[in-house]
């Protein structure tokens, strides 16, 4: 469920019995395990149940990007792209075989 503020769109990510309201514009990336996916935000990490298609749904396409079976980036936390992975705050995340092609090419899109 999104809501949206004067100033930023939030998501409620369901963690155990509680719920938190994370601002989209600050997850910096999702990793999946299972069907349990943690957000990696500005100040936090948050585990939640959920499968990644259902979390990549809910995410504006224009800032989000799948780059693995079992991770998200957020396009503007992406500090360097390798040829095998991103890095994103000092974090390695790695850019799969199925994603890779699709991947480099937006990005040298958005580089012209």
């Amino acid at each position: 469920m999104s809501v949206e503020n004067d100033s930023e769109q939030t998501i409620f990510i369901k963690s155990g019995a509680e719920f938190h309201q994370v601002a989209i514009q600050k997850i910096r990336y999702i990793e999946s395990d299972g069907n349990y996916v943690t957000f990696y935000t500005t100040k936090r990490s948050i585990l939640g149940r959920y499968k990644i298609s259902e979390v990549l749904e809910l995410l504006p396409q224009q800032y989000f990007v799948r780059i693995h079976r079992s991770y998200i980036v957020a396009l503007k936390y992406i500090d360097i792209v390798k040829k095998h992975c991103v890095v994103i705050d000092g974090n390695e995340i790695p850019i799969s075989a199925n994603y890779r092609e699709g991947f480099l090419t937006m990005i040298e899109g958005m580089g012209k």
